[in-house]
């Protein structure tokens, strides 16, 4: 969809919207060409509610923005972790006892069976508890075996750093200047509709002004460049630049004596 098709439709449906936006709509143009349980909302592809309509994703977590984790890492209460290790074995919160390995997907005496590699690791590969690992890229044994990173950072060279705007997602991604970094979802504009000043902040039918989102609640509208709401804004009473009175204050989008 156009910026000026989707401008015109908000407008119809009681949504405040600048005139002059320049905001790109390109991520998708209909519900089509999003992920399944997601929508088309500003050009951008967000999580679908219960109703089967759109809402605000909110705070950064992997629960709301799924794609904020890697495809080698599982959501669990809001981070992104890798399965495998002694803090989740297997599954989110499975915790190994002390002197216990996880061994495929169980907690088990270093010892078992199950942590010997069924064949000899090739190349750079390391057997570590039953499986084949790269030491130089595996969060759960970097740079040695059981030596595992915090959650949410990466291993990069086998050493476990932290995703930020210097390894955004991957080793070695740069965000460059006022990008923001956003887990596996890499580096994002935060004047975006879809990433508006956090990750996961997505404008529903809305823009993103100084990193809020601007037309969600009623009488919000966009005045000189700033978000304002025009049903109690003594500035602009009703619509942008309509001023009340020493003795008026805006209520209700009109100036009313005191």
């Amino acid at each position: 969809m156009r910026p000026s098709i989707l401008i015109a439709t908000l407008a119809m449906s009681g949504c405040f919207v600048s005139e002059d936006s320049n905001e790109a709509f390109d991520d998708c143009s209909s519900d089509a060409e999003c992920a399944a349980g997601e929508s088309c909302v500003s050009g951008f592809c967000v999580p679908a509610d219960a109703d089967g309509g759109t809402a605000d994703a909110g705070p950064e977590t992997c629960e709301t923005v799924p794609t904020l984790c890697s495809e080698t890492e599982t959501c669990c209460e809001g981070q992104c972790v890798t399965l495998g290790s002694v803090m989740n074995c297997g599954g989110c919160g499975i915790t190994c006892a002390s002197g216990e390995s996880c061994c495929g997907g169980a907690c088990v005496d270093p010892s078992d069976p199950a942590c010997e590699c069924p064949t000899d690791c090739s190349g750079s590969e390391t057997c570590c508890d039953g499986t084949c690992t790269d030491l130089m890229a595996d969060p759960n044994n970097c740079g040695g075996c059981g030596t595992t990173c915090d959650e949410g950072d990466l291993c990069c060279e086998g050493g476990c750093v932290p995703s930020d705007p210097n390894n955004c997602g991957t080793c070695g991604e740069r965000c460059d200047g006022a990008e923001i970094c956003c887990g596996a979802a890499g580096c994002l504009d935060p004047t975006s509709p879809g990433s508006c000043g956090t990750c996961g902040n997505v404008c529903v039918e809305s823009q993103c002004v100084n990193g809020l989102c601007c037309g969600d609640q009623p009488g919000e509208m966009i005045c000189d460049g700033s978000c304002v709401n025009t049903l109690s804004d003594d500035a602009n009473c009703g619509s942008c630049g309509t001023e009340c009175g020493a003795l008026q204050r805006c209520t209700d989008g009109d100036c009313k004596v005191i």
